[in-house]
């Protein structure tokens, strides 16, 4: 049986191809995120403990007065 918690942190460099990933997030327009881009955000929310970082990233993004 594979274990529900996965040690993220052990993986070899994950966390700087995470820290670039999180970078790139936060300098792009949303409208600029490739299809590939999404698709490994996706990928990347395997990791439960980045629903929260992803959720601020993306509501610092928003704005009432877009159409």
């Amino acid at each position: 049986m594979v274990s529900k918690h996965i040690r993220w942190h052990y993986l070899p460099g994950y966390n700087r191809l995470l820290q670039a990933f999180l970078v790139e997030m936060k300098l792009l327009k949303v409208k600029d995120y490739s299809e590939r881009f999404k698709r490994c955000c996706l990928q990347l929310l395997a990791n439960e403990k980045l629903l929260n970082i992803f959720v601020v990233i993306l509501l610092g993004k928003t704005n009432v007065n877009d159409g």
